[in-house]
């Protein structure tokens, strides 16, 4: 561009040229990516390292080799003593779902040939991986962009309360991963194809993990009901839901049975917890008079700094 001045002359005036909008979203979307992939590669490699060192709190470890050996009580002590077990007859069994420890078994016996012992947390990072692939899959499904799906998945892995269930391979929190798996497995599936038969299953994997978490077929269930369809349809969709579950459930009834002498004893009621705990117990596992105290503690006490002495001062 030029400019004529006061004798006629030219002058070349230099224009800067608006920037082009195609090249500030990719660098845009690369610092995005990079961030996200940098965060995620942090995050995962805290996961795995804690996961392979920990070694405390291995009862699906333990259950699944006393369940190689045709036994359902543990064969040894899962720890530094029995807590948390819950014993009957001189037998020590596990409460939570059997699930997690059918899992570990065909990684128990391989490494039980070869001397070893196989950890919960050497294969819950994978469990943590396929949690955050499925919630990516269903982002996707429901119109998200690539870079919002990734993002969605990340949030959910590393900024709610899964990131403390994801890096501590303890047997609560592993039971609770595969259960976070299986659901949105169920998601997933609900938002595609919609096969009840898959739904059945994989609600009826997760009654044998968390019972409580299995009550989510209400809402598949409820799906079908409001459905445009036929009630032939809707029939035979709820028993293909419904039969998987069922014959789950009657197989723990059958291991609650073997384990204590009632198919509906999960062993919760004889579980060796500390003393508060089981005074809380005493009045009722379901006793409505643990809602007051439970709001009490969720909505206004406040965090304790200093939860004991320290020991100058004892």
């Amino acid at each position: 561009m030029y400019s004529v001045g006061l004798l006629g002359s030219k002058t070349e005036i230099p224009v800067r040229m608006a920037s082009d909008p195609r090249k500030r979203g990719r660098a845009r979307a690369l610092v995005s990516w990079t961030l996200l992939l940098l965060s995620l590669a942090g995050f995962l490699t805290v996961t795995v390292w804690l996961n392979t060192h920990v070694r405390g709190e291995q009862q699906f470890a333990f259950l699944a080799q006393s369940f190689l050996h045709g036994d359902l009580a543990f064969q040894e002590t899962p720890g530094p003593s029995w807590s948390d077990t819950s014993p009957n007859n001189g037998q020590y069994y596990w409460c939570l779902g059997p699930l997690p420890a059918v899992v570990l078994m065909p990684f128990e016996l391989v490494a039980g040939t070869f001397g070893a012992f196989f950890y919960q947390g050497y294969v819950q990072p994978l469990f943590v991986f396929m949690v955050l692939a499925t919630v990516y899959r269903i982002a996707r499904s429901t119109g998200y962009g690539v870079e919002d799906a990734a993002y969605l998945a990340f949030g959910f892995g590393f900024a709610t309360a899964f990131l403390g269930v994801a890096v501590w391979p303890w047997a609560w929190y592993f039971s609770q991963v595969i259960t976070c798996l299986l659901v949105f497995a169920a998601i997933a599936e609900m938002i595609t194809r919609r096969r009840p038969w898959v739904l059945g299953v994989l609600f009826a994997l997760v009654l044998a993990t968390r019972v409580t978490a299995a009550l989510g077929v209400l809402w598949c269930i409820a799906e079908i009901l409001w459905a445009h369809d036929a009630w032939r349809k809707k029939l035979g969709s709820l028993v293909a839901i419904g039969l998987p579950i069922l014959v789950v459930a009657a197989l723990l009834m059958v291991y609650n049975h073997a384990r204590f002498g009632d198919p509906f004893n999960q062993g919760y009621a004889e579980q060796i917890i500390p003393p508060n705990s089981a005074e809380n117990r005493a009045l009722g596992i379901f006793s409505l008079r643990h809602i007051p105290r439970n709001l009490y503690v969720l909505l206004l006490q406040a965090p304790n700094p200093v939860p004991r002495r320290p020991s100058a001062l004892a």
